[in-house]
């Protein structure tokens, strides 16, 4: 579980916010801001060949059947 990091800052001036932020706010203008710290993007550890484990799973085909297929692929061959 993340933890959230927020910082406001009420009854701030536009004039205080750089230009990009400022967008079309006239520099006198009350503003709050707050800032929300954006969590580190997680990692997948796992080897890469390993991410689509399972990802068909939902097809219910057997194994017995998978390696039918493969041999019929690979007699086309013969």
């Amino acid at each position: 579980m993340s933890t959230l990091q927020k910082t406001i800052v009420e009854h701030a001036s536009a004039s205080d916010l750089p230009d990009r932020f400022r967008g079309d706010l006239a520099p006198g203008t009350p503003v709050t801001v707050i800032v929300l710290a954006e969590d580190e993007p997680t990692r997948d550890e796992r080897p890469r060949y390993l991410r689509y484990w399972g990802v068909a799973s939902h097809l219910g085909t057997t194994t017995e059947e998978s390696v039918a297929r493969v041999r019929a692929l690979r007699d086309e061959w013969d």
